[in-house]
């Protein structure tokens, strides 16, 4: 079984844990699906999808500082209902300014400025956010950027990204917090 995403080592080389932040006090965050970077010390929110039953899914980093070491677990404290996490600095992380660590991250009520959501359409992508965004500027295709790339799987620690892509934007469209980039169809002139 494939995973849901192939992280590539610019985003995070080495993942750890991944949980579901099953709470009703992570506003916008809560019943998403998290991934905890040991590598970078790093969080990720896991945006899943599937296409005609192929599961398949986007990441973007939390608005968060990079930990002082690798983050390894996580759980959401029924009491407080926010979210706990341990790391250390060990092989194989670049987060090395200290050698352990346990964090609590909580929702504060600020707007969250980030995507939730992610389908993926013939000929196009839609990003649904946590706020409202600004039609002038969500709407701009140069406010984007799509690129396409290919991983090698091999018995090596990672892999270099083989035939890399800038994807042309044929249009984006917004409705209420989603945006729509157009793409080319794959396989078709564009």
């Amino acid at each position: 079984m494939n995973p849901l995403v192939w992280i590539d080592q610019k985003y995070d080389r080495s993942p750890a844990e991944l949980l579901w932040a099953e709470s009703d006090r992570w506003g916008p965050l809560s019943g998403k699906l998290l991934s905890f970077s040991y590598g970078y010390g790093l969080i990720f929110l896991v945006m899943p999808h599937s296409v005609e039953g192929i599961h398949q899914a986007g990441i973007v980093e939390l608005p968060l500082p990079a930990f002082p070491n690798g983050i390894m677990r996580g759980r959401m404290n029924p009491l407080d209902g926010q979210l706990y996490v341990v790391g250390m600095s060990a092989w194989a992380t670049s987060q090395m300014m200290q050698t352990g660590g346990l964090y609590r991250i909580r929702y504060t009520g600020e707007t969250v400025r980030m995507p939730v959501s992610l389908r993926m359409l013939e000929g196009a992508i839609e990003l649904t956010f946590a706020t409202s965004l600004q039609e002038r500027t969500a709407t701009r295709a140069d406010s984007y950027e799509v690129n396409t790339w290919q991983l090698l799987r091999s018995r090596h620690y990672g892999s270099e990204r083989h035939d890399m892509q800038r994807l042309r934007i044929t249009d984006v469209s917004l409705r209420d917090s989603t945006v729509r980039i157009g793409l080319p169809v794959w396989g078709r002139p564009g």
